[in-house]
């Protein structure tokens, strides 16, 4: 701690810092011991880039406010995520000091970054033996990088070009570079991180061999009884991460990785055909809905599915304004309007689409509309208010219950609905493009797509349906 008489007051500044023998001063102060884990250093020492002590003064405000943020943000991370990974905390820290970590060519931040190498300077000064420190003034031997805090080492390196993150860092920049707010799709890569570090070491990427990729695959296959098109699957979000980050963040030691153009042997072989609903299954499901006094949310979710082919997502994210009717004028048709919403997306940009409605769902869906006309949702049970999302993987769980419950099935399933309807649709010679306009799948559509007369068309091949 530092004392200065000025304008007759001493004035006490604990985190003002004089190096013996230099004449630069610093703002130095000691890190909370909860928080070294997470910053990965006991100190914080930040050059004020000033010999006049009076100058410095009035730069410790600015420094002061900069570390109490960060001390924050080192907090907030210990209560909410759990320690940051050494590299997110080390990027932090550089961000913190007005370092761009990620520049590409000249930037503005030099003397941030001389700020730092004299800091670095500082440290080696005490921890070296005088014959050493003059060794390395003089170029006579290498940056002895065990001396810094593991903080400090993956800035000096990053620095230099030379640092490599771990695997397990590429996921939250992936994010942030996306800007992905899809939780879905962040989950899943997630999940597939997760995946291969129970696997294999957490190493950069480019630091895998091939022949680590070939025992990730027999051990997801062989020893965790995996399918080989989920291992696909991860297979190609781990490379997508990998390459992304490593490109946009020019870490060029880890562009060629091996997770790129992997062969799955016997890839889809393991795979089993779903089955799809008899007439008799479907007059069962029916008829069980039909007893019912009061339908339960999985009923009404059910009929919508069966008789319209949605997938479960779709259903539980319909609103009430997606029930809607052609003028009587033109036939007075109910259908469904299947759109992206906030709260659930489409599986593809084709997925938005129109269905008429037949059979038990035409007949609830305006009790439905009438039941919900104060909410927002269709089916409000399995909408999450709070996280903003919907419930499908809920809504799976109670329709394979209530299917196998009153069937007594074991391998069928909400999506076997979808299946089913694309047979029973060929099975009254309904064509192949408009099954595709009914279940999302079509890249193109003609000219007359919505209109009363298109819909009416639909509406006759899907109430042929009902009996096939």
């Amino acid at each position: 701690m530092r004392k200065f008489s000025y304008v007759r007051l001493n004035i006490s500044m604990p985190y003002l810092h004089l190096p013996k023998g230099r004449n630069t001063y610093y703002y130095r102060r000691s890190v909370p011991k909860p928080l070294r884990r997470v910053l990965k250093k006991a100190e914080i020492l930040r050059s004020l880039k000033t010999t006049d002590k009076n100058l410095a003064l009035l730069r410790m405000e600015t420094v002061h406010k900069e570390v109490e943020a960060q001390l924050r943000r080192a907090e907030h991370s210990l209560q909410t995520q759990g320690p940051a990974s050494d590299f997110e905390s080390a990027v932090q820290a550089m961000q913190a000091r007005g370092i761009n970590p990620f520049r590409r060519g000249e930037n503005d931040d030099d003397l941030e970054r001389d700020a730092f190498y004299e800091e670095i300077d500082e440290q080696l000064q005490h921890a070296l033996p005088k014959s050493q420190y003059q060794a390395l003034q003089e170029g006579q031997m290498a940056v002895p990088i065990q001396h810094l805090s593991p903080q400090d080492r993956i800035i000096f390196d990053t620095l230099k070009n030379d640092f490599r993150p771990n695997a397990s860092d590429y996921l939250s920049h992936y994010i942030a570079l996306k800007k992905s707010t899809d939780k879905k799709r962040n989950n899943a890569f997630a999940l597939s991180l997760k995946t291969l570090l129970e696997c294999l070491p957490d190493r950069p990427p480019g630091s895998y061999a091939r022949s680590d990729v070939n025992a990730f695959i027999n051990d997801y296959l062989v020893k965790k009884k995996g399918k080989t098109t989920t291992l696909k699957r991860h297979l190609n979000n781990l490379s997508a991460m990998f390459s992304f980050v490593a490109l946009e963040r020019d870490f060029v030691n880890d562009l060629h990785h091996p997770f790129k153009s992997v062969k799955i042997p016997h890839l889809g072989n393991d795979s089993e055909d779903r089955r799809e609903f008899t007439q008799a299954h479907l007059k069962a499901l029916r008829a069980s809905v039909e007893a019912s006094e009061t339908l339960k949310p999985v009923q009404q979710l059910m009929v919508f599915l069966m008789e319209t082919g949605l997938r479960v997502a779709e259903g539980c994210g319909l609103k009430v304004s997606d029930i809607r009717q052609v003028s009587e004028e033109e036939g007075g048709l109910t259908y469904l309007s299947v759109e992206k919403n906030a709260f659930r997306r489409l599986k593809t940009k084709n997925s938005k689409r129109l269905i008429p409605l037949v059979g038990l769902a035409e007949r609830h869906a305006l009790n439905l509309k009438n039941q919900h006309a104060d909410d927002e949702w269709l089916f409000p049970a399995y909408v999450n208010l709070k996280q903003e999302s919907v419930r499908n993987d809920a809504a799976s769980k109670q329709l394979v219950n209530y299917i196998r419950k009153t069937l007594n099935e074991e391998k069928l399933s909400a999506h076997s609905f979808r299946h089913t309807l694309r047979t029973r649709l060929k099975r009254v010679g309904c064509p192949e493009s408009l099954i595709d306009e009914l279940q999302g799948w079509a890249s193109s559509t003609s000219d007359r797509y919505g209109s009363p007369g298109d819909l009416e068309i639909k509406r006759e091949y899907l109430q042929a349906s009902l009996t096939h």
